[in-house]
């Protein structure tokens, strides 16, 4: 007490002193706690790291130098390095170390010039600060008064990650890991005691001693180090053979250049100059650049895209933005972030859709007939048409004229909506803009979102807990930063359900010409997969998932020019099958039995049964109890005791008739599926006298359309107007069929009802009457082309 009453005398006694002392103080607390909010100015690389830290992809800084950006963290073996060869007593100073500086002062005056100096790192930090000034008196005491500055404000472990990032190791090699895969091609933390200490005593001298000049004076000081390291006990007696027997590193070599192409994305999201760690797998995108690049030799296509992903996280485990090694045509084009016509890919979403909403069971059948809606006829890639077929191998076949009339049941805007939802981005006008076309590449997307898209939907099953129903979120885009956080994840308009046997119905698809045989050998593979071309062959598409993976591969021209040849299954999906082979075997999806239930099904027609079915079968649809039509395509027959002459009570004794279930499809459609189902049976013929079933159609035009309102006739070469083939299907083929052209008779047909005619522009009526006095008729009108 008697103590802090002095002290009080004493100051108001010296108002000055105190004034004084005060405004030192201030000083005092400004001058080294106030630090810049950023020490160093200098650019840096855009480092871009594997998941497991090991470098993928770096280029040089913009200033010319190959400064990483500074880790936050220094290997052990450094600090010990460095600290024996340049500050023994780092941990122990204040940034200024008396006694090297009175050992340097004594040294310095015996031997009459500078010939040894006392910089500490937190010195030799505070010169590169400020960019190696001169050294002058000056100029070391500002070095002083920044070391105790920069110790005061930051922690030894920050002084020394700064000293590393930033110090030089010759030529245009700044920063411990910069050198560390410059000279070693590894990382700093990989780096032995013998590498270690080669490089720590560069920054003494980095223009006159580094890999590639003065090598034996490199040897000696790396070798001096090592037995200094030895004397602390840092290393023992085998670790110093080892080392000194390593050789000194090779001149500068050149940065990986993996993941070239997600490199610039990093750089364009924003992550320039930064450390990027990422989901890659250095070794799987090693080999899959490898099988790209090798595919690539053998294709037309000269550009080819490959994403490979997680299904349950959506982390990116490789990235081929482009054909590796291409020096020219699209080289540097990102494929994944363009967007390209989406082809057939998108069509297993209408069928998971329609599976979802009750619309569509996974074996019914749905028709395959020419089709024209408005000014839109859709074809099948093969020209050809099946009548009817399961809508589970329209599917898996990409028969294009089954999936516009399944879209135009289910609705564009509708089906717009759940790909919105389910993570394609890129469809961002209405859906009068696109129309039914949409379903057949009328729309782009980028090979980013198809293989998130596709990841999704298998992420729907993978993740199915019947306790989370209603709560389990699903749809997310993929990510490539290791550790980022799931945005805007949401819940999948699909259920599990619809989505597994969506996936059932892609397993089945057929494989490469290639993979003949696939599976007999140990390579195989359980994969759904789907395939698209897009009008004119410029785009190529394959994306495939089981429950661990996804991989998508795009090929064609960067620039969307056509490519002869190209296609999705001869040139995208071989390269995808090679690509799976580079992953671990995995289990097919299980499924998800509390959101399936077994439907009874007519076998043949693959709906409801009704009375007039003879063989049921079951099948899973999903669980959502959905009131399905009955099998519209058989009904009960009345036949005379023979079998062959259809009958009824009106004609023929009740007593004899036989009432048979008969499979019968629309007139165009059993046509067309007669043609490749010889064991479908056409109606009989009504026996003589017996009277016609009024509501039976046997007769349906091919051409032109029921609903076509223009009929467009071509010129010959000497500029006349050519004939138009009419066309007729009949069901019972032995038929008679007699043809009126605006009431004047032009001829008759049997069996393939066909018949060339010329009529004038302008509209007509073309009216055909069968043997049994069955009628049709349509309307339409010519117009000629122009030459």
């Amino acid at each position: 007490m008697d103590y802090l009453q002095r002290l009080g005398a004493w100051a108001v006694a010296n108002p000055r002193a105190v004034a004084l002392l005060a405004f030192a103080m201030f000083v005092w607390v400004a001058f080294a706690n106030c630090l810049p909010s950023k020490l160093f100015e200098d650019s840096t690389c855009t480092v871009l790291l594997d998941r497991e830290g090991r470098l993928l992809c770096a280029t040089i800084a913009d200033d010319g130098q190959y400064r990483f950006p500074a880790s936050g963290k220094v290997p052990e073996r450094f600090e010990a390095c460095i600290c024996t060869y340049e500050d023994r007593y780092f941990r122990y100073h204040f940034g200024v170390n008396p006694v090297s500086v009175a050992s340097a002062l004594r040294t310095n005056y015996r031997e009459g010039r500078i010939v040894r100096g006392a910089s500490t790192i937190t010195m030799q930090l505070a010169r590169l600060m400020h960019k190696n000034a001169p050294r002058t008196f000056g100029n070391k005491l500002l070095e002083v008064l920044w070391a105790v500055r920069l110790e005061v404000g930051l922690s030894k472990d920050s002084i020394l990650s700064l000293y590393a990032a930033h110090a030089p190791f010759g030529g245009n090699v700044v920063g411990l890991d910069a050198a560390a895969w410059r000279y070693y091609s590894t990382s700093a933390e990989e780096l032995t005691w013998g590498q270690m200490a080669a490089l720590c005593v560069l920054p003494n001298s980095p223009s006159i001693i580094y890999p590639g000049r003065n090598g034996e004076r490199l040897r000696r000081k790396r070798d001096q180090l090592l037995h200094r390291l030895f004397v602390r006990s840092l290393l023992d007696s085998s670790e110093l053979e080892l080392a000194l027997a390593e050789p000194l590193p090779e001149p500068a070599a050149a940065l990986p250049q993996l993941a070239k192409h997600l490199y610039t994305r990093a750089i364009r999201d924003g992550k320039r100059g930064k450390t990027v760690t990422t989901t890659i797998d250095r070794r799987l995108q090693q080999l899959v650049e490898k099988v790209v690049a090798e595919s690539a030799t053998t294709i037309a296509a000269p550009n080819v895209s490959a994403i490979v992903a997680s299904i349950r996280s959506g982390e990116v485990l490789a990235y081929v933005g482009n054909t590796p090694g291409l020096s020219s045509h699209g080289a540097y084009v990102d494929i994944p972030s363009s967007v390209r016509s989406s082809a057939s890919v998108i069509k297993p979403f209408l069928y998971a859709a329609m599976l979802e909403d009750g619309l569509l069971l996974p074996n019914e059948l749905v028709l395959d007939v020419p089709t024209k809606i408005g000014n839109f006829a859709p074809q099948n890639a093969s020209r050809n048409f099946s009548g009817v077929v399961p809508a589970s191998r329209a599917l898996a076949q990409s028969l294009n004229v089954p999936i516009v009339r399944m879209l135009r049941v289910y609705g564009v805007k509708l089906f717009l909506d759940l790909l919105r939802a389910e993570g394609f981005t890129t469809f961002t006008r209405s859906a009068d803009y696109y129309g039914l076309s949409l379903i057949l590449g009328g729309g782009e997307i980028s090979l980013w979102d198809l293989a998130g898209a596709y990841a999704t939907l298998a992420r729907t099953v993978v993740m199915y807990n019947p306790q989370q129903q209603g709560a389990l979120r699903t749809v997310f885009p993929l990510h490539y930063v290791l550790k980022d956080s799931v945005p805007n994840a949401a819940q999948s308009l699909l259920g599990a359900g619809a989505s597994y046997l969506t996936l059932q119905a892609l397993r089945a698809v057929s494989r490469p010409v290639e993979e003949q045989g696939w599976q007999f050998f140990s390579s195989s593979r359980s994969v759904a997969w789907k395939t698209g071309t897009s009008f004119g062959g410029r785009d190529a598409w394959t994306v495939g998932v089981n429950p661990e993976y996804v991989i998508a591969v795009w090929a064609g021209n960067h620039d969307g020019s056509s490519v002869a040849g190209l296609s999705g299954v001869r040139t995208a999906a071989p390269i995808m099958f090679n690509l799976w082979s580079l992953l671990p075997h995995s289990q097919w999806f299980a499924a998800p039995v509390e959101d399936l239930e077994r439907v009874p099904v007519c076998a043949v027609s693959g709906r409801p049964p009704s009375e007039a079915c003879g063989e049921v079968d079951t099948v899973y649809a999903p669980a959502h109890r959905a009131i399905y039509a009955p099998c519209p395509y058989h009904r009960i027959v009345h036949l005379d005791s023979t079998g062959r002459w259809r009958v009824d009570a009106s004609c023929y004794p009740a007593s004899a008739i036989l009432h048979r279930s008969w499979f019968i499809l629309p007139p165009a459609a059993a046509w067309f599926y007669s043609r490749t189902h010889s064991r479908y049976d056409p109606l009989p013929p009504y026996l003589d006298g017996c009277a016609m079933d009024a509501g039976n159609r046997s007769m349906q035009f091919i051409y032109p359309r029921e609903n076509a309102a223009v009929v467009s006739v071509p010129r010959d070469l000497d500029g006349q107007p050519s004939s138009v083939v009419f066309s007729l299907a009949h069901t019972d083929a032995q038929q008679i069929v007699y043809w009126h052209l605006d009431g004047e008779y032009v001829g008759m047909t049997s069996v393939f009802h066909q018949l060339a005619l010329q009529p004038n522009e302008g509209k007509h009526e073309l009216v055909v009457v069968d043997g049994d006095g069955q009628r049709a008729s349509i309307r339409f009108t010519v117009r000629y082309r122009a030459k």
